[in-house]
């Protein structure tokens, strides 16, 4: 904006270019009416509301994501079933050897 106006003022004639093209800018606001008008105050206000509903639901969204991650951490701890890497770091992997004596194989 500084560099704008210190253009213009050393021009011959400061600043008739821009009083000329602002004039253009509110001859075409007052040629588009109030329906227009009225569409770009809706327009502002809702995206004020939408702004809003944005800054509270990031908070909630937030507790959703943590609430999900801890329920699914509580639920691998308390799961009774058995998997084969529980069963090693707890020390009761079931090691069944064979009653083949030839094959010496486990089964």
């Amino acid at each position: 904006m500084g560099f704008i106006i210190f253009v213009e003022a050393f021009k011959p004639k400061p600043f008739k270019g821009l009083r000329k093209m602002v004039a253009e800018d509110v001859g075409f606001v007052k040629e588009q009416g109030k329906n227009n008008n009225l569409l770009v105050i809706k327009n502002t206000i809702a995206g004020g509301a939408y702004t809003a509903l944005y800054v509270i639901a990031l908070p909630l969204l937030f507790l959703h994501g943590v609430s999900v991650l801890m329920s699914r951490l509580f639920s691998s701890f308390t799961y009774v079933g058995w998997s084969p890497v529980r069963a090693y770091f707890t020390g009761r992997k079931g090691v069944k050897k064979s009653s083949d004596k030839n094959t010496g194989a486990d089964a």
